[in-house]
């Protein structure tokens, strides 16, 4: 490991999500019509709120005896070729 190459910033990934998330927010503020499981772009809400929130009510159908049925989708890649930059400036 004698690159800077060799090394991935984990936490930048994490914080320009963040920064891109309080933007959106900001220019999304008119829309109310959200739902209430919604956490992305949502004031005093944040990923913790939606991990609490699914482990809760696994825990909850767990102890009951039911099964639980998880879909994730994984959009990462989804809007890797957008330009932020128009975002930003509309």
């Amino acid at each position: 490991m004698n690159s800077s190459s060799d090394f991935r910033p984990v936490s930048v990934s994490s914080t320009m999500a963040v920064i891109l998330e309080s933007i959106i927010l900001e220019k999304m503020e008119f829309l109310r019509s959200v739902h209430n499981n919604q956490f992305g772009c949502k004031r005093k809400l944040s990923r913790k709120h939606e991990y609490f929130l699914v482990n809760e009510v696994s825990n909850y159908y767990k102890r009951n005896g039911s099964k639980i049925h998880i879909f994730s989708l994984d959009a990462t890649k989804a809007f890797d070729k957008l330009c932020r930059d128009d975002i930003c400036s509309n």
